[in-house]
């Protein structure tokens, strides 16, 4: 009963997209030098199907936060490869449902590298629009360094690679297709795109706080906020590279009545990217989580169309 009311539309090709209107994104921005990326791999733990390895990466750059690096696990199949791989990023804070969606894959055959929860937007420090720039620049940076090092794994078809995340780890993950062409399919999940209507609307207490942290230091009325937001954030917004993306390969699960990353910013994302496939799920933002399951059987679908 409740899946009989999602609004679902197909591919239907490209729209006049506002990222035409915005100006070409300048994909160079995320431009990093090509290093081997060599991480220790620690013990594996044994999962029946697959096998879990945790691994560390060191941040590319100092952004002023607390963090130094992220904390990563390698799902791996057993069987001989090479296997398709897909790269999740999690939500801002929490990880149950990343990792639910890694074994889930990783049963059906994929290596997964999943991203730990860093808890950046909750760190009080954390006060100007600059330093989120920051952050999230580096946060697609490091996505594609680890990306480096998931494909340099001979158990891993390089050429059958995708991305996918949750919220915040959704709009990480389509600047990351947008701007790494060996990412061949995305499932972007609560995600959309204009970051400063984002961060001024959003009913998601760590970035109401944030939202209020920046207002009182920077001393700016409500509208400024949004002004300075959307000039400040244009470089890392996912509507300034959509025009990279083949719609055919993407898709999108959203909350209807999603407070957090409202309905009209999904279909900024929709609309700029060329309409890919798009559900509206009927929940909000936390309680999509009550269609999980759905959730992971259409996005290994995604995959399994995109990726064989």
């Amino acid at each position: 009963m409740i899946l009989s009311a999602c609004l679902h539309y197909g591919p239907q090709g490209r729209a006049l997209k506002e990222a035409d209107r915005l100006g070409p994104g300048d994909i160079a921005y995320f431009d990093y030098v090509h290093e081997k990326v060599t991480l220790q791999l620690g013990k594996p733990r044994d999962w029946g199907l697959y096998q879990v390895h945790t691994l560390y990466l060191p941040m590319s750059i100092k952004t002023g936060v607390k963090q130094e690096g992220y904390n990563l696990f390698y799902y791996l199949p057993k069987g001989q490869g090479p296997f398709p791989a897909v790269v999740i990023l999690p939500i801002t804070r929490g990880d149950y449902y990343t990792q639910n969606f890694a074994i889930y894959l990783a049963e059906r055959g994929y290596a997964c590298l999943r991203f730990e929860s860093t808890k950046n937007f909750t760190d009080d420090s954390h006060k100007t629009l600059e330093s989120a720039e920051q952050i999230l620049k580096h946060y697609v940076i490091d996505v594609r360094r680890g990306i480096d090092w998931l494909i340099a794994q001979k158990e891993v078809d390089p050429h059958r690679l995708g991305i996918m995340g949750i919220s915040l780890g959704a709009l990480v993950a389509s600047v990351v297709m947008e701007v790494d062409p060996r990412i061949k399919a995305g499932a972007f999940l609560l995600g959309g795109a204009d970051l400063a209507g984002i961060l001024d609307t959003s009913e998601e207490n760590s970035l109401i706080k944030f939202r209020q942290r920046v207002i009182n230091h920077e001393g700016l009325d409500p509208q400024k906020f949004r002004d300075t937001a959307t000039r400040v954030l244009r470089t890392v917004d996912p509507l300034g590279y959509a025009a990279q993306l083949d719609s055919s390969r993407i898709l999108m699960i959203n909350g209807y009545f999603d407070q957090v990353i409202r309905r009209e910013y999904a279909t900024s994302f929709w609309e700029a990217s060329g309409r890919p496939e798009l559900v509206f799920i009927p929940t909000g933002h936390y309680s999509a989580g009550l269609l999980l399951a759905y959730a992971r059987a259409k996005t290994v679908a995604h995959f399994q169309k995109s990726l064989h």
